[in-house]
């Protein structure tokens, strides 16, 4: 399994997150941004748009990914109501109880 993942923070105050997956099973998969770096917990820590706010979907920035017969996928979400701030360090794409961490610049 691989996965790339391109994050843009726009001047207008919305996040751009593009993800491109291969090797994957065909299905689902959820795919959110982390604040913990790939390289040093695996992206462990959930990015929240509200930092003391629920752990979940409509407190952090979740994207579903449909990928193919072929294993692929690739596509972007804009979240036009937050802007992301610099502790996004990493897209983790999720699935079943396999994940792969990507770091975002």
């Amino acid at each position: 399994m691989a996965a790339a993942a391109r994050l843009v923070r726009t001047l207008d105050g919305k996040t751009e997150v593009a993800v491109e997956v291969s090797g994957f099973p065909e299905g689902e998969l959820a795919s959110h941004l982390h604040a913990s770096r790939c390289a040093t917990d695996r992206g462990s820590g959930h990015y929240q748009v509200a930092v003391v706010g629920p752990a979940d979907p409509t407190n952090e920035l979740w994207r579903t990914v449909t990928v193919g017969p072929d294993g692929s996928r690739s596509g972007a979400a804009t979240f036009r109501a937050h802007h992301a701030r610099a502790e996004t360090l990493a897209v983790v794409v999720h699935a079943g109880d396999r994940r792969v961490c990507v770091p975002v610049e």
